[in-house]
């Protein structure tokens, strides 16, 4: 049987976001150790204070990173696209609507 990644031999681990913790995202000390320690004392004093966080299931993250990969090479193509405009610009061309040609997708990819 898989063991749960949100448990060890001594139960749950909790975790936060640090900027929900004032003394953390308020400290003029920047630095992970400094962060850590200050979370272990919270949790040590009152583990109320510190609220769990739910992670994403796999299927969740791989919905993520489709649509990341996506925004980007959106933006990637543009990018190109105003590039080549700029290009053919500067030597008195111009590239209309139709560049760069468009291709319909359908619905299943």
């Amino acid at each position: 049987m898989k063991k749960n990644s949100n448990q060890n031999s001594k139960g749950p681990t909790r975790s936060t976001k640090a900027r929900q913790v004032k003394l953390i995202s308020q400290a003029s000390r920047k630095n992970d150790k400094p962060d850590a320690q200050m979370l272990a004392r919270l949790a040590r004093m009152d583990p109320s204070l510190l609220r769990p966080v739910r992670h994403r299931s796999e299927e969740a993250q791989k919905n993520l990173l489709t649509i990341r990969v996506r925004a980007a090479l959106v933006e990637a193509r543009t990018g190109l696209v105003n590039t080549a405009r700029g290009l053919a610009r500067a030597t008195g061309e111009r590239l209309g609507s139709w560049f760069p040609p468009r291709r319909k997708i359908s619905a299943g990819g």
